[in-house]
């Protein structure tokens, strides 16, 4: 796969993670916090953009940390959900190497 599919494929996964969380807490009855939701969006938006800037690595990188705390803080729950977010970003900083012509 492509490094600058990484970023978006990060963002394609938190999104399958927000609705789960959503759907679970809703289920039990509990309140969602938006605020989680939203840095959870806000590492998404970093990850997906990340292949359209010059400095893909920095907003990978941030958005690899942002994905990271979100999954400490929900890992009482379904917080480990979000590691392969986390390693798609990382993945995603590797350096390309281009083929031998």
């Amino acid at each position: 796969m492509l490094a600058r599919w990484w970023g978006p494929a990060a963002a394609g996964w938190t999104l399958g993670y927000v609705l789960l969380y959503v759907a679970i807490l809703r289920s039990q009855g509990n309140e969602v916090a938006w605020w989680y939701v939203g840095v959870l969006w806000l590492a998404s938006a970093l990850a997906a953009a990340a292949p359209s800037t010059r400095r893909p690595r920095a907003l990978l990188a941030s958005a690899a940390v942002l994905y990271g705390v979100c999954a400490l803080l929900g890992a009482l729950t379904i917080g480990v959900l979000l590691v392969p977010a986390v390693v798609a970003c990382l993945l995603g900083m590797r350096p390309v190497r281009r083929p031998a012509a």
